[in-house]
């Protein structure tokens, strides 16, 4: 079932709007989600506000989906 690979990352993060560095680990894509963020952003164009996972579409494969 797609929501049994979706889990939250670690919690000792930075709080959120911090100016942090963060780690990034690139994987391949294997599931296709619905999300939802505000069109704000800031001076260096990321999200002002965290993207909200509205749902899993098995019904998509990763390779029908543009790269962003």
């Amino acid at each position: 079932m797609p929501g049994e690979r979706l889990s939250a990352g670690p919690s000792d993060g930075p709080p959120p709007g911090s100016r942090e560095k963060l780690n990034v680990t690139l994987v391949e894509p294997e599931l296709v989600v619905e999300v939802g963020v505000d069109v704000a952003r800031d001076a260096s164009g990321r999200w002002r506000h965290p993207a909200r996972r509205h749902r899993a579409r098995p019904d998509v494969s990763p390779t029908d989906i543009a790269p962003l």
